[in-house]
Formats: C-alpha cells, structure tokens, sequence
C-alpha cells in the first residue's frame, strides 16, 4: 500500500467566436480556441519492497491554440443546390516537461522528494513547439435530392516536415445516387432506402515534431564528468508527408 501512484491534471480548453450573414446564403465566421492542461504523474517504491526503492515524479504543460476563418454558403435555385465551406486555419502546439527519479534507492524512508536521492538524481527535460497553416475548400452540388457529388481540397504547411518542402495537398471526390427516390423504388413496400455511392479521398499528415535531425540528450553524470548521448533511431532531413488513400463503394 505505500507503493502507490497518483496522476493529477488541470485543464482548460474554451473558444471565442464572431459570426457575421451577409445575405440569407452566404456567412463568415472567425474562432479561435484553446486547449492547455498541466499534469503531474508521481511513481513510489517505497524502501523494504522486492524492487530498489524510489520516487519520480513527470510534470507536464500542453497548450493547443487554433485560429480559424471559413466562408459558408447555402443556395437552392430550381433543382439545384449547392453548399460549402472554403476557409483557414493556423495551429500552434507548445508541449514543455519535466522528468525526474532518485537513483540508488532513498535516503529516508516515506519522504518523497526527488531530492531523498542516494546518488545525484536523474533529470530529464523537454521542449516541443510546432505548428501547422492551413487553406481548405469543400462543396457539394444537389440535383433533385437525388444526385449528388462532393468535393473538399486541403493544403498544409508543417513545421515538422523539411523547410522548402513542407507543403502538402490532399483531396476527395464523391459521388451518390439515392435510388430510393425514383418511382419503381417507391412502389416497394419493403424498400424505405436505397443509396449507391462511390468516392476516392486522399488524406495527409505530417511528421512528428523534431524528426528531422538528430540532437543530443544529457544524461546522468559520471562522477564530475557531464554524458550526452545520440539517439539511436537515425533520422531523415528529407522527409515526405504521410500519404493514405482509399476507394469506397457501395
């Protein structure tokens, strides 16, 4: 019972936003949101246990920020209909931690402090900031609540990908026939509804933050002496985006 855990998390995450109608099928909207939490995990080993006995202890703050813009439009005329969205979006991320344990084992027992170390503590550091800027369109056409096709476009630009080269564009198509409102599928009684729809989408992604080149990480002194090490995962400075395609139909 004294080799227990505990995980505790604050977190705020909210938005402000404007909406403006020009007329009665065209209108604006400006966002911006947040999501930040802080968290903190605490591990205990306490001494007298199978294992060496110990305590560490993992803080973490998280802050997601997103700006958004967008264009919606809804119009009908005669058969026809059209609606859509065509906007913006900047995202910054910001991750900071902090990681520390005793080594060795504790000094006293039951004082959970990372400085109840038998030997200098071990203490691990960290900082990510990345961001993404984004344009993106979508429409979808209507023909007599019967036939319809849909289109959406977005391009990226992500810090994590290699600078010059991080654009990405990604795309889908569709399309979709509801046979349920033609008059022989009409007359069935056991029928209600009936689609056939067929649609190609492509969706991108972006590396993870710091892929690109390799860094050092300092580790626990040797005596006087200060010990850095490179990771063993060699990296690419040439990455591509993450490219995932599919085809539906049915």
């Amino acid at each position: 019972f004294k080799n227990y855990n505990n995980d505790k998390r604050n977190r705020i995450f909210g938005y402000s936003s404007l909406n403006y109608k020009f007329n009665d099928w065209v209108s604006a909207k400006t966002k911006v949101s947040i999501d930040s939490y802080t968290e903190v995990q605490n591990e205990r080993i306490a001494i007298g246990s199978v294992d060496q006995s110990s305590f560490s202890s993992y803080t973490r703050q998280s802050q997601e920020l997103n700006y958004d813009f967008m264009l919606n439009f809804n119009k009908t005329f005669d058969n026809f209909s059209i609606t859509g969205i065509a906007g913006a979006n900047a995202r910054r991320n910001t991750v900071e931690s902090v990681y520390g344990a005793t080594v060795g084992g504790l000094v006293v027992p039951d004082l959970w402090a990372i400085s109840n170390s038998v030997s200098p503590v071990y203490v691990s550091e960290s900082l990510a900031l990345w961001g993404t800027n984004s344009i993106y369109a979508s429409v979808s056409f209507g023909y007599k609540d019967f036939w319809y096709i849909d289109l959406t476009d977005r391009y990226d630009i992500s810090s994590t990908l290699p600078e010059g080269d991080n654009g990405f564009n990604y795309y889908s198509a569709s399309t979709s026939l509801l046979l349920s409102e033609l008059d022989f599928f009409k007359e069935l009684p056991v029928l209600s509804f009936l689609k056939l729809r067929a649609n190609y989408a492509e969706v991108g992604n972006d590396a993870p933050v710091y892929s690109l080149n390799p860094t050092y990480s300092k580790g626990t002194n040797w005596g006087s002496n200060a010990l850095f090490s490179v990771n063993s995962t060699l990296l690419n400075p040439n990455l591509l985006p993450e490219r995932t395609k599919s085809f539906e139909l049915g």
